[in-house]
């Protein structure tokens, strides 16, 4: 059983009780050696007493699990801890004594419990509630840090539950954004030429498949990224022909890189789609990738120049959530370990993402 089922197991109080009780006694009977080794009576009444110890911090824990939720302050716990542990060392003192009676000189009454002068009974009262102080003390301290990790694992999956939420809402609008323009594409080019617009069909299905398998993980290596933005490029050179070159630039330490899936495409797609009205032909794409220090360096570039806000609205009937998307997904993905640049030139734009796990 590892720790985090231990903490979710009742069983753990047991694992810890048994043990330290079972500790106690034989360090006690070392401690107190001539006098309880003196004879075999002595010797296993004081076993018996610490048992009766025992049966005394159950009800200690009974008083403290069911009524320390009630206080909240400092003070009032410690004298929930002091009020309960004098209850459980008078039923550990009396009962012992009531025993001890019994078993050596035959008393079946409960006259010889009280039989004790003042300062022995507080002196044994003082100790038994102090050992009980020290046990209550112990068990709160635990019992604290178990409904502290317990509300940590709870936190933190909901946290992971909104970011997953977050993640399958930005798929939402990646998949129907990229569904949106292939279609059209492909519309176009049953006009032009039937065959192609069949492969093309074809190739989106392929890619479409690609997504249905990796829906579910948020990282997939970057030559698996790299393998899905090729059929892209399939789909859209089946429209632009010669109009459009492609190189790619992948560094072989970068391909079993872990990204989060679709994270190149939509700049992938933006770099066709305004690179093909801003650029003079062919529009020549490249895509570079690289490791460094433990980082991963992607980088998109398209000729062409960039285009602001008013002329997206002229030249683009797109949703504009491409860029968005991506920087939403890195900061849910690497919070404050990566960066994203966009380097515009005049004949030239160029979106760099650097990431940096080493300083998660």
């Amino acid at each position: 059983m590892d720790i985090t089922e231990l903490r979710n197991s009742r069983r753990l109080f047991w694992y810890i009780q048994i043990p330290a009780w079972i500790l106690f006694t034989v360090v006690t009977l070392l401690l107190y050696y001539e006098k309880a080794f003196g004879n075999w009576f002595n010797f296993f009444f004081h076993i018996f007493e610490y048992f009766l110890g025992f049966i005394g911090s159950l009800f200690l824990r009974f008083m403290l699990k069911n009524f320390s939720k009630k206080f909240t302050s400092l003070f009032s716990i410690s004298l929930l801890v002091i009020f309960s542990s004098l209850i459980a060392g008078h039923f550990w003192l009396l009962s012992a004594n009531y025993f001890w009676a019994l078993f050596a000189k035959g008393e079946y009454t409960f006259r010889y419990i009280f039989n004790m002068k003042i300062t022995d009974y507080t002196f044994r009262l003082f100790w038994t509630t102090l050992i009980y102080c020290g046990w209550g003390a112990l068990y709160l301290f635990i019992k604290t840090w178990l409904d502290l990790q317990k509300q940590t694992e709870q936190t933190l999956k909901a946290q992971a539950l909104v970011k997953e939420a977050q993640l399958q809402m930005l798929r939402y609008q990646l998949n129907p954004h990229f569904l949106f323009n292939s279609l059209n594409s492909i519309s176009v080019l049953i006009d032009e030429n039937k065959n192609k617009a069949k492969e093309m069909v074809t190739d989106l299905s392929e890619f479409l498949r690609y997504t249905l398998i990796s829906k579910n993980y948020s990282d997939v290596p970057l030559t698996k990224e790299i393998s899905a933005i090729k059929r892209y490029f399939d789909i859209e050179k089946k429209r632009y022909e010669e109009k459009m070159q492609i190189e790619f630039q992948i560094d072989g330490q970068a391909e079993e890189y872990p990204i989060p899936s679709f994270l190149i495409h939509p700049l992938v797609e933006n770099a066709v789609k305004y690179g093909m009205q801003t650029s003079s032909l062919p529009l020549k794409i490249l895509i570079e990738a690289s490791v460094k220090d433990g980082g991963l360096t992607i980088a998109v570039t398209n000729s062409g120049h960039w285009v602001n806000d008013d002329e997206k609205n002229t030249l683009s009937k797109g949703t504009g959530t491409g860029l968005e998307n991506i920087k939403k997904r890195l900061n849910n993905a690497y919070p404050g370990s990566h960066k994203m640049d966009v380097i515009k030139k005049s004949d030239s734009v160029t979106v760099v993402i650097e990431i940096n796990k080493t300083t998660e």
